[in-house]
């Protein structure tokens, strides 16, 4: 039965667009955000907001150099 839903979780993955799959990881870290103590939690926040096109220049210029 784990093997099955290891499989599944591949397939699913492998259909995700790159941009789906970086928004569902920043959801999953505003997620956690929620956990934290309020001194912490408007930084997790602003750290797990970051747009996909502001991740992709960021990831563009640190593989060119």
């Amino acid at each position: 039965m784990r093997v099955k839903l290891l499989i599944i979780f591949a397939l699913f993955i492998a259909g995700c667009s790159n941009q789906a799959a970086y928004e569902n990881i920043q959801m999953n870290k505003r997620n956690a955000c929620l956990a934290l103590p309020p001194s912490q939690y408007d930084q997790c926040m602003a750290e797990a907001s970051t747009s996909f096109d502001d991740y992709e220049h960021t990831r563009k210029e640190a593989t060119s150099e």
